[in-house]
């Protein structure tokens, strides 16, 4: 059996504060300690314990008030987990538009919990449905710049290899209806305020690390969610 990664320390932090917030020790508007008492009890640097709280912060897990520290977050309760099937009548297709490897913006940073590089690939399909243009993904992977070789093989990446390995992944998805800009219109072929739904997902690998993050669009009249 292969060795699991170890937790890196702020997701020690993270879990560790998931944890009394799912047993009840940190209930709704309770304060977490400070900066420096977590410092010190976890023996890690103020910056890693700022990491863990903005991983916990993006979330949802906590929030911040200017002035008096970090509090418990309510829980929302219009957040829920569905398992998507795809069903077989739904032969989608992905045509790859670009990769990239981009630096690495703010709001990146804190989705991918990627504290210390500058770089991440960005990798834009087209999804296709029975030959027709149904979607646009874009996702955001981790950048490893010891591998200089997969820049040669971007055409040939598979984003969903990790699965392909047995490892279990765990996705968070949120969904929205919006009405298309002109980027997503040009790209779906649909005029400028065509009702598109954005599915955002992260997906995690067994010791919670995020390996993927990333936005799909697709078509409202060509996509159907059913729950059961």
């Amino acid at each position: 059996m292969a060795n699991k990664t170890p937790l890196s320390k702020y997701q020690i932090i993270v879990n560790a504060i998931k944890k009394d917030i799912g047993d009840g020790i940190l209930r709704p508007g309770d304060p977490l300690p400070s900066e420096n008492y977590m410092s010190q009890s976890y023996g890690i640097s103020r910056m890693t314990v700022r990491k863990a709280l903005a991983v916990l912060i993006n979330e949802t897990y906590i929030h911040s008030v200017q002035g008096k520290g970090h509090f418990v977050s309510k829980p929302d309760f219009t957040h829920f987990d569905i398992n998507f099937k795809t069903h077989d009548d739904q032969d989608f297709e992905h045509k790859l538009l670009s990769v990239d490897i981009i630096d690495m913006s703010d709001d990146l940073r804190i989705r991918m919990q990627n504290f210390t590089q500058k770089k991440i690939i960005e990798v834009k399909q087209r999804i296709f449905n029975n030959g027709e243009i149904v979607g646009y993904d874009i996702t955001y992977l981790h950048y490893n710049p010891k591998e200089p070789v997969l820049e040669k093989e971007f055409h040939y990446i598979n984003i969903d290899e990790n699965a392909a390995t047995g490892e279990k992944i765990k996705k968070h998805v949120t969904l929205a209806v919006l009405s298309s800009d002109e980027h997503i219109s040009s790209i779906l072929e649909v005029e400028i305020g065509f009702p598109i739904i954005q599915i955002e997902a992260t997906a995690r690998n067994e010791v919670s690390q995020i390996i993927r993050y990333g936005k799909s669009y697709f078509k409202g009249n060509a996509f159907k969610i059913r729950g059961q």
